[in-house]
């Protein structure tokens, strides 16, 4: 696959941002329906994008038919790797959550402190 079949996307990516942009210059203005207009253009743009990258991984899957395995492993990888981060960060927050209502100094006085 060469190069030139991604530049879509990245072309696409620049006109994403410009149509983002000029939908919140409208919005600002007090155009809404107008930026809402732009925004739906930038949401048919984001379907295009996707049309392409099936198309993309569909010619990727026949052009190297023995690399399939290995982007099998690759996107197994990083899915465990961000789970098991995603994990980390979920009990660092009931850690800290949990520490910061032991330290709190305005406790709720209940009946059975009394």
């Amino acid at each position: 696959m060469t190069w030139s079949m991604f530049l879509p996307l990245l072309v696409g990516g620049i006109a994403l941002a410009v149509i983002s942009a000029v939908a919140g210059v409208m919005d600002n203005r007090g155009n809404s329906e107008r930026a809402e207009r732009w925004r739906d253009y930038g949401f048919l743009l984001m379907l295009a994008f996707a049309a392409w990258t099936v198309i993309l991984l569909i010619v990727a899957i026949f052009n190297k038919p023995n690399s399939v395995g290995d982007m099998l492993t690759i996107i197994l990888v990083v899915v465990v790797f961000f789970a098991l981060l995603l994990l980390v960060f979920f009990g660092i927050s009931l850690l800290v959550g949990a520490l910061g209502r032991r330290t709190d100094r305005r406790r709720q006085v209940t009946t059975d402190e009394v």
